[in-house]
């Protein structure tokens, strides 16, 4: 996984360690964290991207209606990061390897997240209202549990959670028809990776401060 540097990239780390991982890296020109914008979408890729948001769709179509207008970019499978959302330039990122039920479902969670934190300047996750850092990486964990049950519906309700790595199935299994907030705390206590997300969001919040857009793009 490339190192953090803003809170753009904090938004990927760990993001979807959701498959297991198989050791191959991106083509720099390729990797969703470089400088270069997307490539325009091809249109066998559009075609998946239709039949993924349509399964969405199927299953909750209330995650990509609330979601603001974003750009949709493919990169290569790797098998580790399966799907990113880049706030400051209102990207989605998803895994061109996954299956489409697997990529609707990490449209479930890209999509809600930017449709809970927003894109551009003004989004959350960017232009930060809080004063410390703590304060920050708690409410994004809170915002990761909330896209991680609405991937994990999707999934469900696709019958495909199993295309999920083992720490998502037991998450599915503790959380499943529990409560948001009562599901939101189990994640925070019980997810193998929330550490992870806590302490990428607070260096992140540490290095750019309150308040502000990221130094530097991802």
């Amino acid at each position: 996984m490339p190192s953090i540097r803003t809170t753009a990239t904090a938004s990927l780390l760990f993001t979807m360690l959701a498959f297991a991982p198989i050791a191959n890296a991106h083509e720099e020109d390729a990797s969703p964290f470089s400088l270069k914008d997307p490539p325009a979408l091809s249109s066998e890729q559009n075609a998946r991207l239709s039949t993924a948001l349509g399964l969405l769709a199927s299953i909750d179509p209330s995650i990509e209606r609330k979601a603001p207008k974003v750009r949709f970019a493919f990169f290569p499978h790797d098998g580790v990061l399966a799907g990113y959302f880049e706030p400051n330039r209102g990207i989605v990122g998803l895994d061109e390897g996954r299956s489409d039920c697997a990529m609707a479902a990490m449209l479930a969670h890209e999509l809600t997240h930017a449709g809970r934190l927003g894109v551009g300047p003004g989004s959350r996750m960017v232009h930060r209202t809080q004063a410390f850092a703590g304060d920050y990486a708690d409410f994004m964990v809170d915002e990761e549990a909330i896209a991680f049950l609405a991937q994990i519906r999707v999934a469900k309700g696709l019958h495909c959670l199993d295309e999920f790595e083992p720490a998502v199935t037991a998450l599915e299994a503790r959380t499943w028809g529990k409560p948001e907030a009562e599901a939101r705390a189990i994640f925070r206590t019980t997810y193998d990776f929330a550490p992870g997300y806590w302490a990428s969001y607070f260096m992140a919040f540490m290095a750019d401060g309150p308040g502000v857009a990221p130094s530097s793009a991802p």
